[in-house]
């Protein structure tokens, strides 16, 4: 059963550009999976993607990479925490416990994600190997360090 009480930010429009973070690891406090949203693209129409929300996060060795007409940029960041995230992507995988996950908005797993809201309500849950594709990530609060951006 897919949660229904996904709602996109008001205003949010997503970016046509291409991009993809990758994250060494990922703590998270309350990861919550709130379901599939349609966001509007700066070019026109839609894309689905999952909501998540997360009481607060840390990553570590984060890399973005953002491809767009044709040309590619990357930003570098050692550390990045933040609190009062919401975050939507239209794929997130990584391994958690060791057991390698992959999520999307037609194939996402409700009894994983059952599973992990649970969890996390009660310790962080750590995922490693982190990649999430076309990631919006909405915060409180947050924090980088180490920011480098190349391109």
């Amino acid at each position: 059963m897919t949660p229904k009480d996904a709602s996109a930010a008001p205003g949010l429009v997503v970016s046509n550009a291409t991009w993809t973070m990758s994250v060494d690891a990922a703590t998270m406090t309350n990861f919550q999976y709130k379901g599939n949203v349609d966001l509007p693209l700066a070019g026109g129409g839609t894309v689905t993607m999952m909501e998540f929300t997360v009481d607060s996060m840390s990553m570590s060795n984060a890399t973005t990479v953002i491809s767009e007409d044709g040309l590619t940029g990357t930003e570098n960041d050692a550390s990045f925490t933040a609190s009062g995230v919401t975050m939507y992507a239209t794929k997130l995988s990584g391994s958690i416990l060791g057991i390698p996950v992959t999520f999307t908005p037609s194939t996402a797993s409700a009894v994983l994600l059952d599973i992990a809201n649970v969890v996390t309500g009660v310790v962080p849950i750590t995922m490693t190997g982190v990649t999430a594709d076309q990631t919006v990530i909405l915060a409180g609060q947050a924090q980088k360090t180490a920011v480098g951006v190349t391109g």
